[in-house]
């Protein structure tokens, strides 16, 4: 496998460079591809000269894919120079190229060239450690090592670490590429594998490669809406009006954490200037530069016509890192602007090395399941051995410490007296004088004791010997399994290569296939909420003043559909016992549905409507009021960091109205409630009309079951939400609505506003009351 990645590899480089310099040693052309990308970027390339000292008599030539400066190039013969960008880690690679067609090129050896280095020596142990270090199913960093000069120490001190270094030089005085030895590759993997399991061992618990869980972040900023990308991949953002779903912007491109590719010394950002929304609302998403199943659907799916561009103008972007990957190329710490990605390269040579870089993605895990299965196949054949022994050993053992067993006739060690051990015991009844067996070739039932002893002994000694060694044997097995399924599991999730050969975007190719994020954005209250579709909207949000045995229809707006969602299922609660469901199959995006009910008897209700497609759902819960007293209040906050309690309440359903037009712009806002046992249900408004918050129904846990109180109970009387909204110009009110459909019921809270507050408020968050706020609620013998 590593033999055919080099070889391919190789060839695209020397095809690249290196085939001109081994006819015609004359400067090379300054135009190649990588150092106008380098030049293009204001990156200057600096002049390494790589010395070779390996113990070979075959003819080398150096290469790390960049040339130096055409001043500074020196006579292949007598060494080489080549070309390192200012701040990046690159590799040089001695190769022997034959005089002849027929005969593959060779890698005979490779040494680390570090940011700022001016010369190095491709030696037999700078060999080693390119082969240990540089395995790309390996991300160091991610394991907890800084950088790769940390690396070099542990790989040197492993204990087989000298004998790789033993069979690479005797590799290289036979005039063979260690490259091209099974044996020392697999003895490099074996070394690097020790070293992964350690780091792994010691890596905190909560890392768990369960799937992409790091994406971009979406922050409001003084200018628009930052997008702040701490990743290793390249991601491409666009958005649509969030109720028509019409496409307004794509192909802004977020380069990856400080170009740093593995090294995430920062992360990018970018700001997106949101505009076109009539309301200011806004779906925004993001699609990194890995494989993604979205074809374009004429319009019948925008979204998904939306993502499929995004997934394009992203791996497209992508090729310029995929490109400098494959040919050695990674950033060190520090220094390196945006303008890397902008610079141009060509994309026939890096779309060819993409596809080299993909097939061998799937050659190389290809060979590590086929591996897998062999190690497991051999693991099941010694447990079933190992069973085998122990049920034979088993009865062994009861014979032995049991007097009676060996008297029976049917004891086993009767049988293996006169079959097996039939010799053994005649030459020691010979060397005692004895006969122990009969005229008919039975043992004498006078030494039955003495005999049964020694034969259950010499055979259980025997099995335990085939017991042990097939436990070391199924023990190794067990330990190539786990390193090959480390490989396989943890180099899907850490498979970052710090100096790639042609494996260098396994990562982002693997795991984040068919990944993307979108967030719906209401630009006139900040808020931000993560959604992956299917959304949906049910008219009328709420119904007021309701009569009895009147029929109410629910209209239900399902948006943000892919080819992938189409097919899904309605489910609805009414709050008052009745519940149904349907199965749904869309053409297109928007959809509309509608159900209707009447209820039969006053009270509060939650009518919970809940779209589920695949692993996806949205519900919305809309309050309905059936003839039952509502009443309003209108309170004045004009103080921040002291809580404010409203007036308790109870039965039916309270509005109040607070007007904050004396609180700081900026300043965000906490609630603290205390619902008793009775269950509530609090909804906050910012600017009034639009919900940020909606407690569910808090209460004591026994209530859940009872159809007063659709979806259950979402907590305890007592609860505290921080930065439920932040004040912005202009908005000077917000409401805050109590549902208690019991008429016993009884509720109190208190607000607090904030200020001097740096964090951005994404919403709301729960944390436990403050001691401070629960001294304004007052005892009640409800509770």
């Amino acid at each position: 496998m590593l033999r055919l990645l080099l070889t391919l590899f190789a060839a695209g480089l020397l095809l690249a460079g290196c085939s001109r310099q081994v006819s015609d040693p004359s400067p090379p052309s300054s135009t190649s591809y990588l150092n106008r990308l380098f030049q293009q970027a204001g990156i200057p390339v600096d002049v390494v000269r790589v010395e070779t000292q390996l113990p070979t008599t075959l003819g080398l030539v150096v290469t790390n894919g960049l040339e130096a400066p055409s001043a500074s190039v020196q006579t292949l013969s007598q060494g080489s120079s080549v070309g390192n960008p200012g701040g990046f880690y690159s590799v040089a690679r001695a190769y022997h190229i034959p005089t002849n067609d027929e005969d593959p090129v060779l890698l005979m050896g490779a040494a680390l060239i570090k940011p700022g280095q001016t010369q190095v020596t491709v030696d037999v142990e700078s060999t080693a450690f390119h082969m240990v270090a540089y395995w790309d199913w390996v991300d160091w960093v991610r394991l907890g090592i800084s950088s790769l000069e940390a690396v070099e120490p542990l790989v040197r001190q492993h204990p087989r670490y000298g004998e790789l270094v033993g069979r690479i030089r005797d590799s290289l005085q036979r005039n063979q590429s260690p490259y091209e030895d099974d044996e020392i590759v697999y003895l490099s993997a074996e070394i690097a594998g020790d070293l992964v399991a350690e780091r792994i061992a010691n890596l905190p618990n909560t890392i768990e490669p369960q799937g992409v869980t790091n994406i971009p972040t979406l922050s409001f900023s003084g200018s628009g809406l930052e997008v702040t990308n701490n990743t290793s991949i390249t991601w491409a953002a666009g958005w649509m009006e969030y109720e028509s779903e019409r496409i307004l912007s794509t192909g802004v491109v977020i380069p990856e954490a400080d170009l740093s590719f593995r090294y995430l010394t920062g992360p990018s950002t970018k700001t997106l200037s949101l505009s076109g929304s009539s309301n200011g609302r806004y779906l925004v998403c993001l699609v990194p530069s890995a494989p993604g199943g979205w074809s374009q659907t004429g319009g019948a799916f925008p979204l998904q016509d939306l993502l499929s561009t995004l997934n394009r103008i992203a791996t497209r972007r992508g090729w310029v890192e995929f490109g400098l990957t494959a040919s050695g190329f990674l950033p060190g710490i520090g220094g390196l602007t945006a303008g890397l990605v902008d610079a141009a390269l060509d994309e026939d040579l890096i779309s060819a090395l993409v596809e080299v870089n993909q097939g061998a993605i799937d050659l190389y895990f290809n060979n590590v399941e086929n591996r897998i299965r062999q190690a497991e196949y051999e693991r099941n054949l010694h447990r079933l051995k190992i069973a085998i022994l122990q049920d034979r050993i088993t009865p062994l053992d009861q014979e032995i410490s049991d007097p009676n067993l060996r008297q029976s006739p049917t004891a086993r060690w009767k049988l293996l007296a006169e079959k097996k051990y039939k010799n053994d015991i005649a030459i020691v009844g010979r060397k005692r004088g004895k006969d122990y067996f009969t005229a008919d070739g039975r043992v004498d039932q006078r030494y039955t004791n003495q005999i049964g002893l020694y034969v259950l002994k010499q055979e259980r000694a025997h099995l335990q010997h085939q017991l042990s060694r097939e436990q070391r044997a199924a023990a190794e097995v067990e330990r190539r399994l786990g390193r090959l399924r480390g490989i396989d599991f943890y180099g899907k999730f850490l498979v970052v290569p710090v100096v790639a050969d042609a494996l260098g975007m396994v990562y982002d190719t693997v795991a984040y296939k068919d990944v993307y994020a979108c967030y719906e954005v209401q630009v006139g209250t900040q808020g931000i909420r993560y959604t992956l579709g299917p959304n949906m909207q049910v008219t009328p949000a709420q119904i007021s003043n309701g009569r009895r045995n009147e029929s109410y229809t629910f209209n239900i707006k399902v948006l943000h559909l892919t080819q992938q969602t189409a097919n899904f299922t309605l489910a609805w609660n009414f709050g008052d016992g009745a519940t149904g469901s349907r199965n749904v199959s869309a053409s297109r995006s928007l959809h509309q549905e509608s159900i209707s009910h009447a209820y039969s008897s006053p009270g509060a209700y939650g009518a919970t409507i809940q779209l589920t497609a695949g692993t996806n759902r949205s519900s919305q819960v809309v309050p309905v009021y059936i003839e039952i007293p509502e009443q309003s209040n209108d309170y004045s906050l004009n103080i921040c960091n002291v809580w404010k309690a409203a007036n308790s309440g109870g039965y039916g359903v309270t509005r109040d109205n607070w007007d904050i037009s004396a609180i700081p712009d900026g300043a965000t806002f906490n609630i603290s409630f205390d619902t008793y046992s009775i269950p509530d249900r609090i909804f906050v408004e910012y600017p009034v009309g639009t919900q940020v918050l909606d407690t569910g129904w808090r209460g004591s846990s026994s209530y859940n079951g009872n159809p007063m109180y659709p979806g259950g109970i979402s907590g305890p009387g007592q609860g505290q939400f921080n930065n439920i909204f932040r004040k912005l110009p202009g908005q000077n009110a917000f409401r805050v609505t109590v549902v208690g459909p019991d008429r016993d019921t009884a509720w109190l809270y208190s607000i607090r506003c904030n200020t001097g507050t740096s964090s951005q408020s994404l919403g709301p968050i729960e944390v436990p009351p403050e001691p401070e706020a629960q001294r304004l609620f007052q005892s009640n013998p409800e509770r």
